[in-house]
Protein backbone atom coordinates (compact mmCIF):
# COMPACT_ATOMS: atom_id res chain seq x y z
CA UNK A 1 0.00 0.00 0.00
CA UNK A 2 1.46 3.24 -1.10
CA UNK A 3 1.84 6.36 1.14
CA UNK A 4 -0.80 8.15 -0.87
CA UNK A 5 -3.72 5.56 -0.48
CA UNK A 6 -3.30 5.64 3.50
CA UNK A 7 -3.27 9.26 3.30
CA UNK A 8 -6.63 9.21 1.44
CA UNK A 9 -7.36 6.42 4.21
CA UNK A 10 -6.68 8.82 7.42
CA UNK A 11 -8.14 11.98 5.38
CA UNK A 12 -12.04 10.27 5.69
CA UNK A 13 -12.33 8.24 8.88
CA UNK A 14 -16.06 9.08 8.59
CA UNK A 15 -16.06 7.10 5.84
CA UNK A 16 -14.71 3.80 7.25
CA UNK A 17 -16.00 4.13 10.78
CA UNK A 18 -19.59 4.27 9.66
CA UNK A 19 -19.62 0.35 7.72
CA UNK A 20 -17.09 -0.79 10.71
CA UNK A 21 -19.72 0.20 13.69
CA UNK A 22 -22.44 -1.08 11.53
CA UNK A 23 -20.84 -4.53 11.42
CA UNK A 24 -19.57 -4.04 14.76
CA UNK A 25 -23.37 -3.97 15.70
CA UNK A 26 -24.08 -7.34 14.13
CA UNK A 27 -21.34 -8.87 15.36
CA UNK A 28 -22.33 -7.56 18.74
CA UNK A 29 -25.67 -8.68 18.26
CA UNK A 30 -25.11 -11.56 17.16
CA UNK A 31 -22.95 -12.06 20.07
CA UNK A 32 -25.50 -11.50 22.67
CA UNK A 33 -28.46 -13.16 21.40
CA UNK A 34 -27.83 -16.28 19.51
CA UNK A 35 -30.93 -17.27 19.32
CA UNK A 36 -32.31 -15.27 17.63
CA UNK A 37 -29.51 -16.63 14.35
CA UNK A 38 -31.22 -20.07 15.30
CA UNK A 39 -34.73 -18.81 14.86
CA UNK A 40 -33.81 -16.63 11.85
CA UNK A 41 -32.70 -19.70 10.05
CA UNK A 42 -35.82 -21.72 10.99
Amino acid sequence: MSDRSLANIYAHPADLMEPIAAFLKAVEFLRLDPEVRKGRKN
